[in-house]
Formats: C-alpha cells, sequence, structure tokens
C-alpha cells in the first residue's frame, strides 16, 4: 500500500511548498498546539519514510494527538517530503 498518495492529495491543504537541497516539501497547516500530546513539556511528533510507486522515498511528519479523530486515529500529517531527481 502506497500511503504517502492516500491520505494527503484529497484532504490535506497545502500551506507552502519549499525545495531543499536534496528534497521538495509540502507543509499542511498544523492542528492546535492544545491538541497535541506532549512528552516533558515538548509536542510529540513522529516521521514515517515509506516507498511510493515511483520508487521515491517520501517521508511523512505527523503529529499526535491526545483524543482520537472522527475516523478512530490519533495522528494528523503536518508535512511531506518528496525526494528530488
Amino acid at each position: 500500500m502506497y500511503a504517502s498518495e492516500l491520505f494527503i492529495e484529497e484532504k490535506a491543504k497545502i500551506i507552502k511548498r519549499v525545495t531543499t537541497k536534496n528534497y521538495e516539501v509540502e507543509d499542511y497547516k498544523n492542528p492546535p498546539s492544545k491538541s497535541i500530546k506532549k512528552e516533558k513539556g515538548k509536542e510529540m511528533y513522529r516521521s514515517k519514510k515509506i516507498k511510493g510507486k515511483d520508487g521515491k522515498w517520501h517521508v511523512i511528519r505527523f503529529a499526535i494527538m491526545k483524543e482520537p479523530g472522527p475516523r478512530g486515529g490519533r495522528t494528523q500529517a503536518t508535512s511531506k517530503w518528496d525526494e528530488k531527481d
């Protein structure tokens, strides 16, 4: 399954696009700070590296939420990093 194509293209609104040396970055709207789970005073984020259909790697950053969302999940995507050619 190619998760990078499943959750982002239809639902997330792109705030900005940035190009770095090795990646093309898409930033999405972040959830409110009060709804993100905190550990030792810092907000919790996790990254997942996924291989796409095109053979390139995609790094997706998730915010870990305190409460489950409408579909039962506790994560929300905050950015997607695509490898450059």
